[in-house]
């Protein structure tokens, strides 16, 4: 196998599994990251079966496993008390579940497994544009520093990549009308192994999401993140109003998300998140590959981002290793990402209406029609596989144990 120099832009879930697989691959790897510490931003997230999947390959999944926690379910209901949602992941396998984990969790164990395989990485580095000379890629950081080069260049710096604009075929880009707000807690009497959600139409839902610990914390110690859906323009006013307003509206609201509420110091422990719905016509920009949420970010639905972020990782890493040459590799990589893609972005945006957004109506659908057809054997069926993160489209799945062995598709 040829052995490449890449550098990559971003250390989060994408940029630090990339890295992984391509030095252990025997390519040459840098990372470069805008903050002058490399760090986790966001809460909690769901790791699903996908996910895990690479994550055992990459040798982190007994560890992602003792600091996270297992989630068998997702149960949501109506604030009146109907269920909208019953999705179990045993309706795609009988073993199957997902794990929620704290970000910083995640973050520790992969940065953790750069630092010992001596991967490097440059801090303080914000790539503003890559200059291309032959097949040859040299990032330049806003400094001025030219850096390489490079025989590639992977941009996985999220959802708000400005190189996307700038050497992407960007189809479209939008920012959702409405994001969450997320804060973790330390777990109140029993979480269960389930992500639970209250709707009250489609423009409030709070979720409570199990996250196990973080590595720092003393074995047994079971935290939460919870989250609220709030518009985007409608955040300063909420922090403006204060907690005491929301603890008001909660308690009649969901009363065992208040008591979570009601241990939130102050407005500033809830963080913010928003999303993009990213479509690109192609990730490939020459020796320039756009990959995680940079690629492809969606709404938090169906709780995808890092799974189809380190699936990525590890395709790509499979491309190199098969074909011949970069540019038959990133062919590769494009085939056997973009059916998965697809049908994961606009499933996420054709869901995204039903639960965050001003329509009333959609509310009221999904209300009286998800949970009974969502009963249905066939249904039910479809709506875990889609949860597990392994459908290609309504029929075709992931094999995972290709994934986990070496052949992403």
């Amino acid at each position: 196998m040829v052995q490449h120099t890449i550098a990559i832009i971003g250390c989060g879930v994408a940029g630090q599994a990339a890295a992984l697989f391509l030095h252990r691959a025997g390519h040459r790897v840098e990372i470069f990251e805008r903050f002058e510490t490399a760090r986790p931003i966001g809460a909690g997230l769901l790791l699903q079966p996908t996910g895990l999947a690479v994550l055992e390959r990459l040798g982190l999944a007994d560890a992602a496993l003792a600091h996270g926690a297992k989630v068998r379910r997702l149960l949501g209901h109506s604030r009146r008390g109907r269920v909208v949602l019953d999705v179990s992941y045993k309706h795609y396998r009988a073993d199957s579940y997902g794990l929620g984990i704290q970000r910083g969790a995640l973050f520790g164990l992969l940065h953790a497994a750069l630092d010992a395989d001596g991967i490097a990485v440059t801090t303080g580095a914000e790539i503003a544009e890559i200059e291309t000379a032959g097949s040859t890629q040299r990032p330049v950081d806003r400094a001025g520093r030219r850096h390489g080069p490079f025989d590639l260049v992977l941009v996985a710096d999220g959802a708000e990549s400005a190189l996307r604009a700038r050497h992407g075929a960007v189809v479209r880009a939008p920012r959702y009308p409405y994001g969450a707000l997320w804060t973790v807690c330390d777990e109140r009497g029993d979480a269960s192994d389930r992500l639970r959600q209250v709707y009250d139409g489609p423009q409030r839902m709070a979720g409570i999401l199990p996250i196990g610990r973080l590595p720092a914390h003393v074995p047994g110690t079971r935290q939460v993140a919870i989250f609220w859906s709030l518009r985007n323009d409608s955040v300063d006013a909420w922090r403006a109003a204060g907690l005491d307003a929301w603890r008001r509206e909660l308690a009649a609201y969901w009363p065992d998300y208040a008591e979570y509420a009601a241990g939130i110091p102050n407005a500033d422990a809830m963080l913010r998140a928003k999303y993009r719905d990213v479509v690109l016509k192609t990730p490939i920009a020459g020796r320039i590959l756009f990959i995680g949420d940079a690629a492809h970010g969606t709404s938090p639905q169906l709780g995808q981002g890092a799974n189809l972020a380190l699936v990525d990782a590890v395709t790509l890493a499979d491309a190199l290793g098969e074909a011949p040459d970069i540019d038959g590799a990133l062919a590769f990589y494009e085939r056997r990402r973009r059916q998965h893609l697809r049908y994961y972005q606009w499933a996420s945006r054709v869901l995204t209406p039903l639960f965050q957004s001003e329509r009333v109506f959609l509310g009221k659908l999904r209300d009286a029609f998800v949970g009974p057809v969502g009963r249905l054997p066939l249904a039910r069926a479809k709506a875990a596989a889609l949860m597990a993160g392994v459908s290609l489209d309504p029929i075709r799945r992931i094999d995972l144990e290709r994934l986990r062995n070496g052949v992403a598709r």
